[in-house]
């Protein structure tokens, strides 16, 4: 391989260059480059200066092809346009210039860039593949990318503005990323990195160092880290800290004998199979829900304070794998799983179980919840959250008082459990109705409201305006309106829709049916319906030009808002072709319509 060096800015290095080859007089114009190319005056009086031999005023092709390398370092440049046509350029150091933007993608030979101390905020070098050291260190880069190549070297220090780095599959053993610090996201799979200093990178969020060599990880200064991949290293040591943000780790395949997860109360997975642990304290994580430790040294697993896990181990379906134990647990799409070793004994003593984590009960019916206390004596109480929406007994019958939700919790011996109780309406309970998960969400995001003391929604009845506005406004957190009062007569402070209208109109929302007249009892249309969500998401404009409705035409003031909504999934029309816009709006649409905006749009 050949030799490697990393070139460093300094002022007695400004005019360095490494020209080789003739020059011939008689070539084609079509291969020449004139001045004109270069729009940046200090580097055009540096480029012909330096580089046009014959002193013809013009580049042939064989003088371009002569420049292997640049250095522009200190120059007061601030641009490089023009470098494109050095297609033979091995080492280009522009450091400490006035460059906003580099554009290299011409220059495929380039090994070597040192474009240290500018002003840059992009740069690209998608397809400089040689490339193998790079120092874009004290600079405004957001964002950098380079995969698949050969680096070996990586200086992006001091670019408080980076957010995300993605220097996978490449030949990395040094990389400084001190003073990064609003990084965020570091993808560094596949290198030959050994070691790594991440003390001054606090913002980081997920960092994925899979295939590498690491030999010891620090991320105790990392508190905002919600994800980590070491996978795949020869890691002795992982310190993760104190973190209340991290949720899963991935540490397979290294030589870790122990890991702290004492201050990682939130962690819910932990993958470190094929390593050399002799035992793991799992008992401040009581939400992890993947487990995953087989092939190491671990002779007992103590999973007695995390439901989830003992949920999986009890009701669990038992794998078929070879060498390993693995109990599995779907739900609702959501997979748990604990694996670990034949020989490993797991202790439940103390272990408080329930029966179920999550149960729907019909207002007005009742549902018991069973509690079990592994290996010792004790009394077991119950709890509601809410006592108005459910209430529960000294022997765990839930009793559901109104739409909503309340968690249901059971104590005994320091240990607690718990099952998220919805309670459906009376007229809202088969789910098979489209109007079922709308209707349930948006009641226990408080957004939507029932009638008969919050027992029953109603579906089927017309969605008046004041309604609507009130649902849009909650939907939007029930923000505070900047007016004290409405120009509308027919809306009073003492109404439940006062503050919503005013907000709905200062947000362009609604306008009334006249200056002073709102209309709160006025039944809304499908064609207000879909207005309003489309002025509360801001009026984009959708990627359509034409409706697919027939009965929607391009005068129509809902034109471009059904159109949008129709590309958003939020309304879907009827079988004939029509969206019948002057329809009267029933509950049931009402929430599914708020219920696809909030996924979809939000």
């Amino acid at each position: 391989m050949k030799n490697r060096f990393f070139m460093k800015a300094s002022a007695a290095a400004l005019f360095s260059l490494a020209v080789t080859g003739m020059v011939f007089a008689n070539v084609k114009a079509a291969d020449e480059v004139k001045d004109k190319q270069f729009n940046d005056d200090v580097f055009r009086e540096f480029v012909f200066a330096n580089f046009d031999t014959d002193g013809n005023g013009t580049l042939s092709e064989k003088e371009l092809e002569a420049v292997k390398e640049i250095n522009v370092s200190g120059l007061n440049i601030k641009s490089l346009s023009g470098i494109r046509h050095f297609t033979s350029l091995d080492k280009l150091d522009c450091s400490n210039t006035k460059v906003t933007k580099i554009d290299l993608n011409d220059n495929e030979a380039l090994t070597t860039l040192n474009c240290s101390g500018c002003k840059l905020s992009t740069i690209n070098i998608a397809d400089c593949y040689a490339l193998e050291e790079i120092d874009c260190s004290n600079n405004n880069l957001k964002e950098f990318a380079f995969s698949n190549g050969f680096l070996t070297k990586l200086d992006i220090s001091n670019n408080k503005s980076l957010t995300k780095l993605d220097c996978s599959k490449n030949s990395l053993t040094s990389v400084n990323l001190e003073g990064c610090t609003d990084l965020t996201d570091i993808d560094l799979t596949d290198n030959q990195l050994e070691s790594l200093d991440l003390g001054t990178n606090t913002a980081l969020k997920s960092i994925v160092f899979e295939k590498n060599s690491l030999k010891s990880l620090d991320l105790s200064k990392c508190i905002s880290l919600e994800t980590i991949n070491v996978a795949d290293n020869k890691l002795t040591a992982l310190t993760v800290g104190t973190n209340d943000k991290l949720t899963k780790i991935i540490a397979n395949d290294n030589l870790l004998k122990t890991v702290d997860l004492s201050n990682t109360k939130n962690l819910t997975s932990f993958e470190c199979n094929r390593n050399a642990l002799k035992s793991i304290d799992i008992s401040n994580c009581p939400d992890l829900a993947v487990l995953e430790v087989d092939d190491n040294k671990i002779s007992s697993l103590n999973i007695s304070n995390n439901q989830t896990l003992l949920m999986t181990y009890t009701t669990g379906d038992l794998e078929d794998v070879e060498g390993t134990i693995t109990y599995v647990l779907k739900k609702d799409g959501v997979e748990s799983r604990l694996s670990y070793d034949p020989e490993v004994k797991i202790v439940l003593k103390g272990a408080l179980l329930i029966d179920k984590t999550e149960d729907t009960i019909v207002c007005g019916e009742s549902d018991t919840l069973k509690a079990t206390l592994k290996g010792v004596t004790s009394k077991i109480t119950w709890k509601s959250s809410d006592k108005k929406v459910a209430s529960v007994d000294s022997n765990g019958k839930v009793t559901a008082k109104m739409a909503g939700t309340a968690k249901i919790t059971a104590s005994a011996a320091g240990k607690t459990v718990s099952c998220d109780v919805t309670v459906l309406y009376k007229d809202v309970s088969n789910a098979k109705d489209f109007w079922f998960n709308p209707t349930n969400y948006l009641t226990a995001k408080n957004v939507v409201k029932g009638y008969a003391d919050q027992t029953e929604f109603r579906p089927a009845n017309e969605c008046s305006r004041a309604q609507m506005v009130t649902f849009l406004w909650r939907l939007a957190g029930s923000p505070a309106p900047k007016a004290k009062t409405t120009s509308f007569k027919d809306v009073k402070s003492t109404d439940y829709f006062f503050k919503p209208v005013i907000w709905a109109v200062e947000q362009g929302i609604t306008t009334g049916v006249s200056k002073t007249k709102f209309n709160p009892s006025g039944i809304c249309t499908r064609a207000q319906t879909v207005t309003f969500l489309w002025r509360m998401a801001g009026k984009p404009a959708p990627k359509a030009d034409k409706c697919k409705f027939k009965d929607v035409k391009a005068k129509d003031y809902f034109y471009k808002a059904t159109i949008w909504a129709s590309e958003k999934k939020i309304v879907a029309g009827y079988d004939d072709g029509t969206f019948k816009p002057e329809g009267k709006c029933l509950r049931r649409q009402m929430v599914t319509f708020l219920y696809k905006y909030d996924k979809n749009i939000k």
